[in-house]
């Protein structure tokens, strides 16, 4: 019977070793997908069981998670029975080791700095016993010393003197040398005891393993903290060559722990969106006691009117992202696949990650607007915009190698393109002058009639033929009392549209050739009225 209660006490072992601790593991994150809002991680962590049921504490994990999108699965057959997250503290254990090498070499650094310290107290005392024998050997005496005694100490004080402050000198320096690598290293210690031992989420896991051995645990979680950008590089080098544009992804997380080496999407989707599609409901209408008040709201989009572009490409044979990073539209998103692992900061730093690079044909004009601008803008029109797939973002943008400004890349125009100001060319001018001056309006019965007159003078004073778009504009009535008559162009190859009030012409200049742009109407409206705008 001794024998049997020996053998089942064996045998029941295992179990009670398992219940008997909470084993620990730490999560590392191997892939996440971060959206412009959040992001979904992967983490594993591994462990070694024992038969039967335990516990599992998993660290490592962001202590700002979204708890309904914790997902937990175990391999080896490992069945979980219950997870409980709480917020804990990480103790990384790298990052332990790299601190303990840190005060350890801090411990020997003022180890040195008090064996200078005392070797500079030692040649201070030999320095004033020396200057003390000196003095004694020529003061101390009944009779006064002969100049040869003076002669001989004050040799000696000097030979020993000499390589006394040489030795002093040498310690003061090393001193300052050793006391601004302790400061240093002090700093170092300070953010590496924050990175060592930080706030953490902690997973709790109830287990039951069908066998002893090691099982890897899968975890993944949706987190707020973190996010991305699209951001664009544009360069053109010269008129007439295609447009080059570098996409690139500015990452940021501030989950409180490093990324290092994973596998990193990026990802157009919106999670952190209600998901739930509207439903319809009566829409009754009735009688308003109160005084209407009008409440209007307004839909605008943002203009681009800021210049755009990018810094030159680097040599054709430098390797170069394309091959590491594949695009797919997944429905309703847009994905940056990376194959090349990726380390990123926890702590909310910027880090810009190049994707993609394109070179897009493009057709260039000049393009001006002389009633609100006398400046020629230099542009780059890129045509099919869709088939790149790029997603909305800010572009800095360089023209021959010099900065130019910023723009936004949004959506095509209804063409299907996308229109880039690479700046202003003062090699093109512009001047607009009245044809007349502006006559007192004309009275007749109870109307008045204003006449006006323009003339757009553009010249190319550069050295190449260039395409150019002039747009002026004549007002247009919103008031049935007010007519707008006796519109006239030149050239008439121009377009007038009748809704916007432009008129647009196109010309081939070339260089040092002038073209003219005029415009002519008259205003009637009624006398005892004044116009809202000037003519």
């Amino acid at each position: 019977m001794k024998r049997i209660a020996i053998v089942c006490s064996l045998l029941c072992l295992p179990l009670f070793s398992a219940l008997a601790g909470t084993l620990t593991s730490v999560a590392k994150v191997e892939e996440a997908t971060v959206f412009y809002k959040g992001a979904t991680l992967r983490c594993t962590a591994t462990a070694v069981l024992e038969k039967g049921s335990g516990t599992l504490e998993i660290s490592g994990l962001s202590p700002s998670i979204d708890r309904s999108s914790l997902k937990v699965q175990a391999g080896s057959g490992v069945l979980i029975s219950a997870a409980e997250f709480s917020s804990g503290r990480f103790q990384d254990p790298e990052g332990l080791k790299r601190l303990a090498a840190m005060r350890d070499s801090l411990s020997l650094l003022q180890k040195q700095m008090q064996e200078s310290a005392n070797r500079t107290a030692i040649q201070e005392k030999m320095l004033s016993m020396l200057t003390d024998g000196i003095e004694n050997n020529l003061t101390g005496r009944s009779t006064g010393a002969t100049v040869t005694e003076i002669t001989t100490n004050l040799d000696l004080y000097r030979k020993n003197a000499e390589t006394y402050y040489k030795n002093l000198d040498a310690e003061h320096a090393r001193f300052e040398q050793l006391s601004a690598e302790e400061a240093a290293l002090q700093e170092r210690i300070k953010e590496a005891e924050k990175v060592a031992d930080k706030s953490c989420g902690i997973l709790k896991l109830t287990f039951n393993a069908p066998a002893a051995g090691k099982a890897v645990f899968t975890v993944s979680y949706y987190t707020a903290a973190a996010r991305w950008t699209p951001v664009y590089e544009v360069n053109v080098a010269e008129i007439g060559q295609p447009v080059a544009l570098t996409a690139k992804g500015q990452v940021r997380q501030s989950t409180g722990l490093d990324w290092k080496q994973l596998k990193l999407h990026l990802s157009s989707g919106r999670p952190d969106k209600t998901n739930v599609a509207p439903t319809m409901s009566t829409w009754r209408l009735g009688f308003k006691t109160n005084p209407v008040r009008s409440n209007q709201v307004m839909l605008a989009k943002s203009s681009a009117s800021d210049r755009m572009v990018m810094e030159e490409m680097v040599a054709e044979a430098a390797p170069r992202m394309d091959s590491y990073v594949e695009v797919s539209d997944a429905g309703l998103e847009t994905s940056y696949d990376i194959a090349l692992p990726y380390d990123i900061a926890g702590d909310g730093s910027l880090t810009d990650i190049e994707l993609k690079n394109y070179e897009m044909p493009a057709s260039y004009e000049h393009f001006t607007a002389p009633r609100l601008s006398t400046d020629v803008f230099l542009t780059a029109q890129v045509a099919n915009w869709d088939s790149y797939r790029l997603l909305p973002g800010q572009a800095t943008v360089t023209f021959a190698g010099a900065y130019v400004g910023k723009t936004t890349l949004d959506k095509a125009d209804k063409d299907g393109s996308v229109r880039l100001t690479l700046g202003v060319d003062p090699s093109v001018q512009v001047t607009r002058e009245r044809t007349d001056e502006m006559k007192t309006p004309a009275l007749l019965g109870n109307s008045l009639t204003v006449s006006c007159g323009w003339t757009n003078v553009i010249r190319n004073a550069g050295n190449k033929a260039i395409r150019l778009k002039v747009q002026d504009q004549i007002p247009v009535s919103s008031e049935k009392d007010i007519e707008v008559r006796n519109v006239r162009y030149a050239p008439e190859a121009g377009y007038l549209n009748n809704v916007t009030g432009i008129i647009t012409w196109e010309f081939s200049l070339a260089p040092g050739r002038t073209q003219e742009a005029n415009l002519e109407y008259k205003v009637k409206y009624p006398s005892d009225k004044t116009l809202d705008s000037s003519l």
